[in-house]
Order: structure tokens, then sequence, then C-alpha cells
């Protein structure tokens, strides 16, 4: 509903600022960013305005008192000249003349007041603060706006320009926890350089046409002996699958100690899955007892369960032989050779989106 003011023969009815006051489309010229549309309806001695007006526009930290008086700071005003009126409607886009200020982006809450005078009475330019509003009728009361800070922000997104925001940006966030809070996919078309930590609850895609949807780390630093068997089971940590249809590419470095000879087989397994086979490794006696590093790379596909499941890392002979292993101790330590802190193995399995 309209809020008609009458003071001095003029009447203005205060509409709402279009989209709340934060509508900024992007049909607009980019000199026009970071403003606030605004529409209004005058009258003067009873009748609709048709031509031009000067206007004074203010918007003030707190609203009116009962008298029509402002309360609180004035924040920011501009004069606009010869705007034009038909049939007593008007539509101007605050700061397009004196540019809206920090103190109205930091502002909770804006209460706008408005003035007018007859078209090319006054000048047309720069602020309107309480010296200068004299020269126009200035109509009782205020209007509540709500806040600046996204048209601010919007300001500075000019094209061409560089786009800096000094607070919490979100994006279809009503309170971003974040220097950049989105809800919702974002779309990067280049590259994205992150200097800090980054927590990303659904897909990250780029280039490679895949999407990483999880990566579980897992390390072991205790000391094992390895006795003659027909099957060793190094590991068995969880991994929460995330999709039905992801695979998961694992990869290890296992630290080994010991002159051991014979032929295994590494396999993983995940959950209540298939068994898949790794490398085959021959491993050779020789005379000099050492630590080594061995690696293990393996492709999990085709399993559709998902949620936490145990996977399952081990050595197995493929003939049965129940005196193999494929060194003598696993994760060797000072006790293996004084030479040697404690070691250990690493394994990362990521989960990816083909």
């Amino acid at each position: 509903m309209k809020r008609r003011t009458l003071v001095a023969g003029y009447v203005v009815a205060l509409l709402a600022l279009a989209g709340g006051g934060y509508a900024l489309t992007a049909q607009q010229a980019a000199q026009s960013w970071g403003t606030l549309p605004y529409q209004g309806y005058l009258e003067r001695d009873g009748a609709p305005v048709n031509g031009t007006a000067d206007f004074c526009f203010q918007l003030w930290s707190a609203p009116a008192d009962a008298g029509g008086t402002p309360t609180g700071s004035l924040l920011w005003s501009e004069r606009q000249g010869a705007v034009l009126v038909a049939a007593g409607t008007f539509g101007v886009r605050l700061g397009s003349a004196n540019p809206l200020s920090v103190e109205v982006e930091d502002a909770p809450s804006l209460f706008l007041r408005v003035g007018a005078a007859p078209g090319g009475s006054v000048s047309a330019t720069g602020a309107c603060d309480a010296t200068a509003e004299g020269d126009y009728t200035m109509l009782g009361g205020t209007q509540q706006v709500g806040s600046a800070a996204y048209a601010l922000s919007a300001k500075q997104a000019v094209p061409g320009q560089d786009f800096t925001v000094g607070a919490n940006l979100g994006v279809g966030k009503t309170a971003p926890a974040a220097r950049l809070d989105v809800a919702g996919n974002a779309n990067v078309d280049g590259n994205t350089n992150i200097a800090g930590d980054a927590n990303i609850a659904g897909r990250l895609t780029g280039h490679w046409n895949w999407q990483i949807l999880n990566l579980t780390l897992h390390a072991n630093s205790t000391r094992r002996a390895l006795p003659g068997s027909a099957s060793h089971q190094m590991e068995s940590f969880t991994v929460d699958k995330k999709s039905p249809t992801s695979l998961l590419l694992i990869e290890g470095t296992i630290s080994g100690f010991g002159d051991a000879s014979g032929s295994m087989t590494q396999a993983w397994k995940l959950g209540s899955g298939t068994e898949v086979v790794a490398q085959s490794v021959n491993y050779s006696a020789s005379s000099s007892i050492h630590s080594r590093i061995y690696p293990t790379t393996v492709v999990l596909s085709g399993h559709t369960t998902t949620g936490p499941q145990t996977l399952v890392f081990r050595y197995y002979a493929a003939n049965g032989g129940t005196g193999e292993r494929p060194f003598n101790v696993y994760n060797p330590s000072a006790t293996d050779d004084t030479r040697l802190a404690q070691t250990q193995s690493v394994y990362r399995v990521w989960e990816i989106e083909p």
C-alpha cells in the first residue's frame, strides 16, 4: 500500500524499492551497478505532477520521530535534478549522482527521506545535507528501505575491473559463514588458486572431466614381524564411499625389512565386494638385509555399495604356498637396525566419479 505525505502542497507516495532494495539485474548498464532503484508518486496541490522535478534524497540510520523530524545519523544524501515525472510517477537510482557511502554499506537498516522542488529551480548536483535541504520541500517522515550492503558489493563488480568484498560474500546464503559461502554448485571457468583450507561438500570438477568425491588417508607406523604364511593381512581401515558409480584409486608405499624370497600377490577388497588383484611381486633373498619401500596401486570399480566400509589389503601366495612372506618385518624400526627410526606405511584412497 502507498503511504502518502503532504507538506506545502506536495504529496509523495513512497513506494517500495524495486526488489526489496537489492535488485541488480543483468540488464543494468555497468555505470548503474551498485545503485538503489526507487520509484515514487508525486502530487502537487492535489494533482499528479507532469514535467520535471528536482529531488533531495537522504538515507538515515534511524526513522523520523512522530513529528517527521529525522533521528539518528545522516549517512548519505544526493540531489537529482530535472527528473521526469509522468502522471505523478517517477523513477530514479539512488547513488547515481553521489556514490553510496561505506556508512550506508555498514548500516543494518536504512531510512529514506525525500524532498521535492520544481524542476530546474535548485542545483542539480552535490549532497543534500541539512544546509542544502532548505532548497526543497522536505516531505515528512521516512521510509525504511533495509540495507544496501549487497548493492555496494555489486557496485565493485564492474566488467574489466577487480572485484573486492570487504566482508563475507554469500551466494544463495542469507548469513554467509566464510569469505565465500556458496549454496549449490559453483562453476569456475579457469584456474582456481586457494591459499588456505578449502572445505568442499559436493563435487569438485575441472578440465580432467571427472570428479574427486572423497580422499581417505591412512598411515601405519606399528612394527610387525611377518612369519611364513599363505596370506598376510597388511591393513584394514574404513573408507566412506559416496557414490554407487564411483571408482577407487588406491596408492600406497609400504615399508618393509628383511631377507625374504618367494612370489606373492597384492590384493584389495572393499566391504563385501570382490577382491581385486594389484601387483604380483617376486622377492629375492640377498646377503644384505635392508629396509625397502614397496609400492602398491590398484583400481576398484563396479562396487555399488555406499557408506562406511572396511577396506582390506593383503599379500597372498597364489599357489597356496604356506611359507611365504614379502619381507620379514612390516614398518621396521631401530629394533631391526639401529640406524633406523620408526618407519611407516602410507595409503591414499581416491574416490573418483568418471
